[in-house]
């Protein structure tokens, strides 16, 4: 009987107790107490045998308030810890949003640099046009909506080149056409006004041109300011232009 209660006594099992009102840190807590007695001998606590239905409901609500509580604490520090660290990467200030740039030259965005020969043999650089809006427009000769658009270019540049103060430059680019081919074009047309022959599409492929006649509007500083596909009557193009002065 004597070496049954030391091994009764010796063996350890979880009491759950509510903590006494008396305590400053209210709660649930585990202690030590021997296996097969209702409650501890040495402390004068109870057993969980002893417990009320009441007793057992408060100690599972407030084991259950606690978890969540510490739950919440560490999501709380998580994140504090994270927008600390992103500040200390960025400088303490969130740094700017980049946007990728977009594929095709846009409004806002430089017009991309052209070099290289009109009709007559005279070099054109779009760089050398700088100080001056340039209304740059792709165009084919079996287009017949490039045809309306061409003529109307024409007369715009031939009035330009009466004056004394052109409002804009005006520069075409043949696409998919060889430079015979759009000489006999301009000329049994008579469209007289500058134009390169791009008959590989390089031209057109820098300005991700997609269908004909396209037009960009570059202002004085080489920037995109619109951009119009399809054909545009004289007073589109002399509103495009003077939107940009």
């Amino acid at each position: 009987m004597v070496r049954n209660a030391a091994i009764r006594k010796a063996r350890v099992r979880t009491h759950a107790l509510i903590q006494s009102p008396g305590c400053p840190w209210p709660g649930v807590w585990l202690r030590p107490a021997s296996f097969g007695a209702e409650g501890s001998e040495d402390s004068g606590m109870p057993g969980i045998g002893e417990w009320s239905a009441m007793e057992l409901r408060r100690a599972l609500v407030v084991a259950v308030a606690m978890a969540l509580a510490g739950l919440l604490l560490g999501a709380l520090l998580a994140a504090l810890v994270g927008r600390a660290d992103t500040d200390s990467r960025s400088g303490g200030l969130p740094g700017p949003v980049r946007l990728p740039l977009p594929e095709r030259p846009s409004p806002g965005y430089p017009a991309p640099g052209i070099d290289g020969r009109t009709l007559d043999g005279e070099r054109l650089c779009l760089r050398d046009c700088a100080g001056e809006v340039v209304l740059l427009t792709f165009f084919n000769t079996a287009s017949g909506a490039s045809l309306a658009h061409m003529s109307v270019l024409a007369q715009m540049h031939a009035e330009g080149q009466e004056s004394e103060s052109r409002e804009a430059r005006i520069v075409a680019i043949a696409v998919g056409d060889k430079p015979d081919a759009v000489l006999r074009y301009m000329e049994t047309r008579k469209l007289d006004l500058p134009v390169i022959a791009d008959p590989r599409g390089e031209f057109a492929r820098l300005y991700e041109v997609t269908a004909v006649p396209t037009t960009f509007v570059v202002d004085a500083q080489g920037i995109v300011r619109d951009l119009r596909v399809g054909a545009m009557t004289r007073t589109q193009l002399e509103r495009a232009v003077r939107s940009v002065l």
